[in-house]
């Protein structure tokens, strides 16, 4: 608050402006503060023309944009709508009886929404760490990220097609697939359904101050999981008692044999010394026995 009334271009006085046609019709009462209050401009993504004040299609036109080129998307949108526009009013006057006529929605506002929602997924899933080991774990999406999800696949998908295609062609046949129940967005979700359903996971529930999901999951991954891990320690703790007594055994044998070659060497020279001695006594015993000449 304090960053958005002290950044602004609008001083605190300024109230926000009312969008709504049905309001701005109505009038204002006799007793109504903006008699008296300054209103601020509206924004260029919140202008009151029919066609982007949509809050969806505002927020599927900046989802397109790339570059900062707003205007460019703002026409493609505009083109997209009028080739929905055109394609319902085709079929509305090629139908022969009232029944069909009704069944035709010529809305493109609606038409967009109703493929939006379409391709809304209702599950997503997360990642979360128990006990060092990550699990996928599937959730009910957010609002906000069903819509964004959908949108984005909308886009993606259209953008995977031919490029020489203009692009405001590609997302018409998208929509109107997608208002169908069909096309590449509608899989995608499906295949996130899918994922979710038969996603394997360990564990009972799983509890965090973010997040708390409870219920029972499918436990053969986390056996397998489990099952893999406790081999990996076991062959881990082999490996290093095996090392470690092969260690054992090198030093052992070192220390013996150095041991060995000591006794032999301090051996050697013992019987060197002693046999020095000896020789050398034996000589001075034969100088003392020798017989003297006579003078």
């Amino acid at each position: 608050y304090f960053l958005k009334a002290h950044l602004s271009v609008y001083n605190p006085k300024y109230i926000e402006p009312v969008l709504d046609k049905e309001l701005l019709s109505k009038g204002l009462e006799d007793g109504d503060i903006r008699h008296h209050r300054p209103i601020k401009a509206p924004s260029t993504d919140l202008s009151v023309s029919p066609l982007f004040y949509d809050d969806d299609i505002r927020k599927f036109t900046n989802l397109m944009m790339k570059g900062g080129n707003k205007e460019r998307v703002r026409e493609i949108t505009r083109r997209l709508l009028e080739n929905i526009k055109h394609m319902q009013v085709e079929k509305y006057n090629k139908a022969t009886t009232e029944e069909e006529k009704s069944q035709i929605e010529c809305n493109p506002v609606t038409i967009f929404k109703e493929a939006v929602e379409n391709c809304k997924p209702l599950l997503t899933t997360i990642r979360v760490v128990k006990s060092g080991v990550a699990y996928r774990v599937p959730v009910c999406a957010r609002p906000s990220d069903q819509r964004f999800r959908a949108m984005k696949w909308i886009i993606e998908s259209c953008r995977d097609k031919e490029r020489r295609i203009p692009m405001e062609n590609k997302l018409t046949w998208e929509i109107m697939d997608a208002y169908n129940n069909q096309g590449k967005a509608v899989r995608k979700k499906q295949e996130v359904h899918r994922i979710c359903f038969t996603l394997p996971v360990t564990g009972s529930h799983f509890n965090s101050s973010k997040l708390e999901i409870k219920g029972s999951f499918l436990k053969e991954k986390g056996a397998a999981t489990l099952a893999a891990v406790k081999v990996v320690v076991v062959v881990v703790v082999v490996v290093v008692v095996v090392v470690v007594v092969v260690v054992v055994v090198v030093v052992g044998l070192a220390v013996v044999v150095v041991v060995m070659v000591v006794v032999v060497v301090v051996h050697v020279v013992t019987m060197v010394v002693n046999t020095g001695v000896y020789i050398s006594s034996n000589s001075v015993m034969h100088r003392q026995n020798k017989p003297r000449l006579p003078h």
